[in-house]
């Protein structure tokens, strides 16, 4: 796992063809399939999502997990929790200096805990991997968007129950 900067972020996504538009994410390309789901609470669910969403993009080389919103839902963080996840991989700058996370093909297992503490503690975040079609948005506000050049089976996505 490397750690970048917010501008570092965007360059990765510059060079990956996803552009930013007033705060939307885009393809330089026009997408051709844009999907809102609900993020499921219950935790059963939540670790499904977290590992479903790298497997969409298994075809990456790279995956960059952009933390772009936190301390919305403070009663939701654990920040101790997430200084000491960093500092395992020697990253002392908070999200404020460094919101990126670029993980290799073989950090899937890792990728996927940090998404999963990003979905625990109602923060918003792009997750974007190079050369992919697929380009997942979590927001505080509990939805996933899923922007895509192509069509996706979202069925079964929204896994609240009730």
């Amino acid at each position: 796992m490397t750690a970048l900067s917010e501008a570092e972020c965007r360059a990765w996504c510059e060079r990956e063809g996803v552009l930013e538009c007033e705060g939307d994410l885009l393809f330089d390309k026009k997408e051709t399939f844009r999907r809102t789901v609900v993020v499921p609470q219950d935790s059963r669910s939540l670790a499904l999502l977290s590992k479903r969403l790298p497997h969409q993009l298994s075809t990456s080389e790279e995956i960059l997990l952009w933390v772009t919103e936190w301390g919305i839902w403070p009663s939701e963080e654990n920040v101790a929790l997430f200084r000491r996840l960093l500092l395992a991989y020697d990253e002392r700058r908070w999200l404020s200096a460094a919101p990126g996370f670029v993980f290799g093909a073989g950090d899937r297992d890792e990728l996927e805990g940090f998404i999963r503490l990003v979905l625990i503690f109602g923060w918003g975040a792009r997750i974007v991997g190079s050369g992919a079609d697929t380009v997942f948005v979590v927001t505080h506000d509990e939805t996933l968007e899923i922007v895509s050049k192509t069509a996706i089976d979202t069925q079964g996505w929204s896994l609240a129950k009730g």
